[in-house]
């Protein structure tokens, strides 16, 4: 009896000791970054019309709403009301997101929430904020589901006409399994049939690892067909989804949006060889503005958002930027004015992207980067994060995290390429020599998240 219960121990133990590697190993390779969890919209990401309007399906005085939104107007909401007639609650929010976008390319959930809490629709700012920011995988693939499954019909119509190669063209980019392939190419099935049947098999790959990636392909792939039906449902399903669509409906590449479509920096191109000065309205969100300061012994560095209410974000310990109050607990990532921010002193751009030769000529080391900016969009949503947690960018160093470290990892990504107190160490060689910036706000804030582990 004795020995019964030590093996069933031993077993137990046994089964245990595996359990328990088997749960480390899985935690190893989540903290190493192998298994990438696929996150539905975060705070700072640009909504699409399909989440826009079902989280805001509650809502019922629009019209309020949309007067909070970055950019909306009372123009803007007549004419949505008088382009719907007899409108139902979600076309009207639809139409609202699409001229939304139109109008602030920047547009984020945090407007969204930001507005709702400003007409006092505190619970629903509340239940959305709670969306974008614990999002799960199941949310994202539902509302995927759910976006597919309202085209299903109309999808399925227009692939019948051209069956067999809208099929081949999927199975070709590898966006339906082989198997697939066999079961719905066969003889004595109407091609209804079979469109009907490859719609139901691209929902099931809506449990891929990038679902929202995989659904983006597949209209990329429909738009290529040239069937001006299946270009429309194309084009809605990415609207919904918030991608831009290109103007002739057809993309030659799949698995990216494609690069003309991001609109990116044009720094370089809106300063001379000599003066970096610009006028207000010449500034576009995203820019990296400075001035100078006491004598042009310093200069303060900001990133022009545009926003009513947020029109510069920087990192100072007042609205001025303020050299003397650089210090302690007073300096984070604050929002200001134009006006404030520019404290009498001339405005200046500074440009990215320039040319060897630009840099070694310039005289202010601190006004161009040879290095390429991300798109002024992404730079945008880098700053609002951290003016979301404004102690998060670190204590103020005059020489190492001032206002002109913040702003340039805004812009690149890259911590360290801040030359106005490093004429030697950081040249047009050592930009060279850099690692490649960033391209998103995603990849910006986990190369934010290893530098100061690095550091800790």
């Amino acid at each position: 009896m004795i020995g019964i219960h030590f093996q069933s121990l031993v077993l137990f133990i046994s089964r245990s000791s595996d359990l328990i590697y088997y749960l480390v190993l899985l935690l190893l390779l989540l903290l190493s970054g192998d298994v990438e969890l696929n996150p539905g919209p975060m705070i700072d990401d640009k909504p699409n019309s399909h989440l826009f309007a079902k989280y805001l399906e509650p809502l019922n005085d629009w019209e309020l709403f949309a007067l909070c939104l970055p950019g909306i107007t009372k123009t803007h909401v007549n004419t949505i009301g008088k382009k719907k007639k007899n409108p139902d609650s979600k076309s009207l929010k639809i139409a609202l997101h699409q001229i939304w976008l139109q109008v602030n390319p920047t547009a984020s959930w945090r407007d969204v929430i930001n507005a709702l809490k400003q007409c006092k629709e505190n619970e629903l700012a509340g239940t959305i904020e709670d969306k974008v920011t614990n999002p799960t995988d199941e949310v994202v693939t539902d509302n995927l589901k759910d976006i597919l499954r309202t085209h299903s019909d109309k999808l399925t119509h227009s692939i019948s006409t051209d069956f067999s190669k809208t099929a081949s063209a999927l199975y070709a980019k590898k966006l339906i399994p082989e198997s697939t392939k066999e079961h719905i190419f066969i003889p004595g099935i109407s091609d209804f049939d079979k469109a009907a049947k490859l719609v139901t098999v691209i929902g099931h790959q809506l449990s891929s690892d990038n679902p929202e990636q995989y659904l983006i392909n597949v209209c990329h792939v429909l738009m290529d067909q040239k069937n001006p039906a299946l270009t429309k449902n194309a084009n809605s399903i990415l609207h919904q989804l918030g991608q831009s669509i290109p103007d002739n409906g057809t993309t030659a590449e799949h698995g990216t949006i494609p690069v003309a479509e991001i609109v990116q920096d044009d720094s370089v191109n809106r300063v001379g060889y000599v003066s970096h000065e610009i006028e207000k309205k010449d500034l576009k969100p995203g820019d990296h503005i400075y001035t100078h300061r006491t004598l042009y012994l310093h200069s303060h560095h900001s990133i022009y958002v545009g926003e009513p209410d947020c029109e510069v974000i920087h990192f100072s310990g007042d609205a001025t930027g303020s050299l003397r109050n650089k210090v302690g607990s007073l300096c984070q990532v604050r929002k200001t004015t134009l006006s404030d921010v520019c404290d009498g002193n001339t405005l200046r751009l500074v440009a990215y992207n320039c040319s060897a030769f630009k840099k070694a000529a310039v005289l202010v080391r601190c006004s161009c980067h040879v290095i390429k900016a991300m798109p002024p969009s992404e730079t945008v949503k880098v700053a609002k994060h951290f003016l979301s947690n404004p102690k998060k960018f670190g204590e103020y160093d005059i020489s190492n995290n001032n206002s002109e470290t913040f702003a340039c990892f805004c812009k690149t990504g890259l911590m360290d390429i801040g030359t106005q107190l490093h004429p030697l160490t950081r040249n047009l060689l050592t930009e060279w020599w850099k690692g490649a910036p960033c391209t998103t706000y995603k990849e910006a804030m986990k190369n934010f998240i290893e530098k100061r582990n690095a550091k800790a």
